[in-house]
């Protein structure tokens, strides 16, 4: 049974549908308000809510793997261990539990340790809070102006 902390946190919102595939690239776009001329913008969209989720995930993850806080959600990551000696084997990487259900993939025991691993290996050697969100933020505004 899970502690009574891991119950708003167990479940997150990934996975979610896209609204509008126009404004989720970046591009030109024409704005014409009612006093003013045609324009010509270059939109570059805000991140979404998506980046956001993914975003305080990997900030979770990191919080609980390099500074061991919250408690809670320190236990319900485990560090990858494998049973050679791996090139792998001192990246920070984080075991990823098996789960059958679309519900299970959502739990963060689950979906942190997948966020984890698609980060960058530089970034999961920082060393303090403040220089990995600051990466993290570069590393999702390059990913998203590459696509």
């Amino acid at each position: 049974m899970a502690p009574p902390q891991t119950s708003n946190c167990s479940l997150l919102l990934i996975y979610l549908p896209r609204k509008d595939e126009r404004l989720s690239r970046p591009g030109w776009l024409t704005y014409s308000g009612r006093f003013t001329h045609r324009v010509l913008v270059y939109y570059i969209p805000y991140t979404g809510c998506r980046h956001r989720i993914e975003f305080k995930t990997a900030t979770l993850c990191f919080k609980a793997v390099k500074l061991g806080t919250p408690s809670y959600l320190n236990n319900m990551l485990k560090p990858y261990a494998p049973l050679r000696a791996l090139r792998s084997s001192n990246m920070d990487l984080l075991t990823v539990p098996r789960t059958d259900t679309s519900l299970g993939l959502r739990r963060f025991s689950v979906a942190g340790p997948q966020f984890w691993k698609r980060l960058p290996h530089e970034l999961r050697q920082c060393n303090t809070i403040s220089s990995f969100k600051s990466n993290l933020k570069t590393y999702y505004f390059r990913r998203l102006m590459d696509n």
